[in-house]
């Protein structure tokens, strides 16, 4: 799953001219861990944002609030899969279709 990830993210951030953002769901935050401290994604560090259920409040709608910039990768537990609005505020963003969403589990 760690390719496939790293496949798309590619595609949506260095291989599209809109840099449309990118939201991956974990089941776990072990899960997401895994993958943040895996190899295939180190390219792109310094654009990825975390967030999980351990976030406080605060950091928790900052986060939910930047996720939808252009460039920006956001790894995310599964909690935020449901009841969060991610609003697009980019004009570019949401013209090339909004977010990229990966979900690496079943539900």
């Amino acid at each position: 799953i760690t390719n496939e990830i790293t496949k798309q993210t590619e595609v949506e951030i260095d291989g599209n001219k809109f840099h449309r953002p990118v939201l991956i769901f974990f089941e776990s935050i072990a899960e997401l861990n895994n993958y943040y401290n895996s190899p295939s994604a180190q390219k792109n560090k310094n654009r990825t944002k975390i967030l999980t259920e351990r976030e406080p409040d605060t950091s928790k709608t900052n986060l939910i609030r930047h996720a939808t910039n252009a460039n920006t990768i956001t790894l995310l537990t599964r909690e935020f899969g449901r009841g969060i609005d991610f609003i697009v505020y980019d004009d570019k963003v949401r013209r090339a279709g909004g977010p990229h969403v990966i979900q690496t589990f079943f539900s």
